[in-house]
């Protein structure tokens, strides 16, 4: 289907870009499939045998992820945003954050699959809005 034909998947995916060039220099990791908050970034950083070194030099063990300057945030992201390691965050979050029954859910590409993925895993609320998005989402895809 062509977003064209999808208003609702079209706006959501226009909305996505504008909002992801306005906070490209925060602390999420973009432009990937996957975008987290520092804490994941932070994590994926340490989980790499490449990052965990450079990673903990910039902040290290034990400190509270909430006290970290913008400037150390977007040096941990600096280091897992190369291709190499950007598109394999969402796998790496999926399979880290989200338990099992969470991740057959959203294999079965069930709403329940997704809202519990939503709350459970990336800890925000199902809203109708989302929902919306979603739905729109999964009617795009064979």
């Amino acid at each position: 289907m062509d977003l064209q034909e999808n208003p609702t998947l079209d706006k959501a995916v226009r909305h996505h870009c504008d909002i992801s060039s306005r906070i490209s220099s925060l602390m999420f990791l973009y432009p990937a499939a996957n975008m987290m908050m520092f804490d994941f970034i932070y994590k994926y950083a340490l989980s790499s045998d490449k990052t965990k070194d450079k990673a903990l030099a910039i902040v290290p063990a034990g400190k509270d992820t909430k006290s970290v300057s913008d400037d150390d945030k977007n040096k941990v992201r600096a280091l897992v945003i190369v291709d190499e390691l950007n598109f394999a965050s969402a796998a790496w979050f999926l399979k880290n954050t989200c338990d099992q029954k969470i991740r057959d859910g959203l294999k079965a590409g069930t709403s329940q699959g997704w809202e519990d993925f939503i709350k459970k895993c990336v800890s925000t609320t199902a809203t109708p809005d989302r929902k919306k998005i979603y739905d729109a989402a999964m009617a795009a895809l064979p």
